[in-house]
């Protein structure tokens, strides 16, 4: 049911949009790939979701994201039990949205977030099992950052300031063997059950909230709600 739901919402997204470098979500593992791959982002982009197992191939260049100026998430997951593909990067990404809000990028290869990265807008990251030495350099204003996850990043050694962080709730560092973080840090940290229930609170029934869906509008996905009920309850 919810994948039924997930593929109607992008099926409405898409209608009339041929170029996938012009639609609001990208899913598809073909579209993501010819977007990143060869620049072909807009303005109009504001969402990418990409299962990196999907694919034994892909590249990634420093101009990737330049003309994504509106995109506010950003999901590029393995699956539980499955490995990557071969994910080629560039030195350094030139640009990083502005507007980014949700950022999850698993087994994330470079030493650090771009020097660009601007994480004003920015509630979570979350970037497990990554090369990430530091998170990014100096201090960034990041008022909105509410958590971080960086769960086996064996290269991590520490922790940005994060004294503008004021919305800061949870880091979650377990498996990072080289991490230096400080006490202020320590004391944010979660159980690991008091943890495993938040994420389980977010997670039931959230599909409606997911981020990847967020912005599309209540009336689009009340209309695919309905239409998706209709077709279960005649079968």
């Amino acid at each position: 049911m919810h994948d039924l739901q997930q593929e109607m919402g992008l099926k409405i997204v898409r209608q009339g949009i041929e170029d996938p470098g012009k639609r609001s979500r990208l899913r598809d593992i073909e579209e993501v790939s010819d977007v990143l791959e060869n620049k072909k982002g807009s303005d109009a982009v504001e969402g990418i979701k990409l299962d990196l197992s999907e694919f034994d191939e892909f590249h990634l260049n420093a101009d990737s994201f330049n003309m994504m100026t509106n995109l506010r998430f950003l999901i590029l997951y393995i699956p539980l039990g499955k490995k990557s593909g071969n994910v080629e990067y560039p030195r350094v990404f030139n640009k990083f949205p502005a507007k980014l809000r949700y950022l999850e990028w698993h087994g994330y290869r470079l030493k650090s977030l771009p020097p660009t990265f601007n994480a004003k807008m920015v509630v979570e990251i979350r970037m497990p099992h990554s090369h990430i030495v530091e998170l990014w350099w100096g201090v960034k204003d990041v008022p909105n950052l509410e958590g971080i996850d960086l769960t086996e990043c064996k290269q991590l050694k520490n922790l940005p300031d994060l004294s503008k962080a004021t919305k800061l709730r949870w880091v979650n560092l377990s498996g990072c063997e080289k991490s230096q973080h400080s006490a202020t840090i320590t004391e944010l940290e979660t159980s690991d059950e008091n943890r495993g229930n938040e994420v389980n609170n977010r997670e039931r029934g959230a599909w409606l909230k997911h981020p990847f869906y967020l912005g599309l509008g209540l009336g689009t996905f009340l209309f695919a709600a309905v239409v998706v009920a209709k077709s279960t309850r005649g079968r």
